[in-house]
């Protein structure tokens, strides 16, 4: 059952990335109405006195607020250095849908990264871990641009593993199905835009 899931979203993440044209797309420079290396004190300004800003104790600052893309509402964080100057942003939507819906979601988001910046350079990187009855399916896409930025994107899935043949009378029976908007079931993704020179490689 799981590799079917695995499959399904490769194969649709592949699909996203066909239409991507070959010339070398440009780097993004930063996310939304922040540049990379803006000041903080300008923030608020250029992004429409929309969000929070926050200084941290550790002299770093950010900028809390939430948007729509693509029709799914995340909660960005916009993050500052010591200097006041922007670096990353992380962008994050969560829910309670299911493994197969969260795959989706992140398809969708690759879809449109895909159109703008063609198919990603590193390819998915999957994770699965089981802790008592939950496992925890991570997949993980990256873009690379030549000046060493990057946006990463990734879905985590969270759901409860099927009992143990022979466990309890109900053994090999499939594990109920959460229900609709709710369950045991949560979903993450994420999107990480990263400044010039925070990959490794190109």
């Amino acid at each position: 059952m799981q590799a079917r899931h695995a499959a399904t979203f490769a194969a649709a993440a592949l699909l996203a990335a066909a239409g991507a044209e070959a010339a070398a797309p440009a780097a993004p420079n930063g996310f939304g109405n922040i540049p990379f290396g803006a000041s903080k004190d300008k923030a608020l300004e250029l992004n429409a006195g929309n969000g929070t800003l926050s200084n941290n104790p550790d002299k770093t600052a950010t900028l809390s607020y939430s948007i729509m893309i693509a029709g799914l509402t995340f909660a960005v964080v916009q993050n500052f250095d010591i200097d006041g100057k922007a670096t990353d942003a992380n962008l994050t939507y969560n829910s309670r849908e299911d493994m197969q819906a969260c795959i989706d979601r992140l398809n969708f988001v690759l879809e449109h990264l895909n159109k703008r910046y063609g198919k990603p350079t590193v390819p998915m990187v999957t994770r699965h871990e089981d802790a008592g009855s939950t496992r925890t399916d991570l997949y993980t896409f990256q873009y690379a641009f030549a000046n060493r930025a990057g946006i990463k994107a990734e879905a985590q899935a969270i759901y409860p593993l099927p009992p143990k043949p022979g466990a309890g009378g109900n053994a090999g029976a499939p594990a109920p199905a959460p229900a609709a908007g709710g369950g045991t079931s949560s979903c993450r993704v994420s999107l990480q835009y990263l400044p010039p020179l925070w990959i490794a490689h190109f």
